[in-house]
């Protein structure tokens, strides 16, 4: 296998590799009390049903990026501590929470049903479906999720989400309606293991990996996989959680490593019958849920089981 960095301390796939990928990824905007957008992060399709599917994320891209963006004036005295200070709700309903999903020229401002997230491993579960009114046939693509040994450090690992995240333009009309434009760009990138941290770092409190690749805020969510090679299925190991270098001065220059940090997705593979199934530990810190869409619900998936510890 060629190797894909060569002299560089990381790597990004051309442009035209991302019109493929785009059907495994989508956005995640938050609104704000007066309907303002807020694009916070990146999440990957692991179970696509045509008229719904399952998705991952990063947990802080729930508890802490959606709960901000919808409640950016929760006030409390400057003195108090903060764990006992009462949390606001997060909610999924069509007006305060929705997903940017491409499928070749088509954009969709999808619904987001059930959501429950893990603030331990920094991994949150999701359930996405098309925006109202539009049609049901939408998800076609997955991303399979493989039980994997622990990575090892100069192993290769690739991982790709949506960078520049911005609201461009935001313009009401007479009658109510309202035009907002916002940019993204689906950023594919390479590098190595540099560190293997079994108790975790930073955001995770579970095992997870330092990598070379830097990223950018609105990556975190974004799907990782192990030595990709070009033509073979993506099989996930992981996600992408946080870079603790906030400057993006550096996160262009090749030459320079990153220091991403990847949350690692302990899951179990089991075959039976012609079925796979998939099983990931979740200790559910919190959850969230859309009355207009309750059909998926992750902790009954028909591929995965989201096992959960209260």
């Amino acid at each position: 296998m060629e190797d894909p960095l060569g002299e560089f301390e990381w790597n990004e796939a051309e442009a035209d590799t991302s019109a493929e990928l785009h059907q495994v990824v989508a956005s995640i905007v938050a609104f704000g009390p007066r309907g303002e957008p807020s694009l916070i992060g990146t999440a990957f399709i692991v179970g696509a049903y045509d008229s719904c599917a399952m998705a991952i994320t990063a947990a802080h891209n729930l508890h802490l990026g959606v709960r901000k963006a919808q409640n950016p004036h929760a006030r409390h005295h400057p003195s108090a501590l903060p764990e006992f200070l009462p949390e606001p709700e997060i909610s999924t309903e069509v007006q305060k929470l929705r997903a940017i999903y491409q499928v070749g020229s088509r954009v969709e401002m999808c619904e987001v049903g059930f959501s429950t997230w893990d603030v331990r491993s920094d991994i949150a579960v999701l359930s996405l479906y098309p925006q109202r009114g539009s049609s049901e046939h939408l998800f076609r693509r997955e991303l399979k999720i493989e039980a994997f040994a622990v990575p090892i450090v100069g192993q290769v690992i690739a991982a790709f989400g949506y960078a520049d995240m911005a609201t461009v333009e935001r313009r009401k009309f007479r009658g109510g309606s309202e035009r907002v434009i916002l940019q993204r760009r689906l950023v594919a990138r390479v590098g190595r293991v540099t560190r293997v941290h079994p108790d975790g770092h930073s955001l995770v409190r579970t095992p997870c990996v330092e990598t070379s690749i830097p990223i950018f805020s609105g990556m975190s969510g974004g799907p990782v996989f192990l030595d990709p090679e070009a033509g073979k299925p993506i099989s996930v190991c992981g996600l992408l959680s946080n870079d603790p270098e906030d400057s993006d001065l550096d996160k262009n220059d090749r030459s320079v490593p990153g220091n991403s940090i990847v949350a690692l997705i302990p899951a179990s593979v089991n075959i039976a019958s012609g079925e796979r199934r998939v099983s990931i530990p979740l200790v559910v810190a919190g959850r969230a849920s859309n009355p207009a869409h309750d059909a998926l619900d992750p902790s009954n998936h028909p591929i995965a089981d989201w096992t959960s510890e209260e």
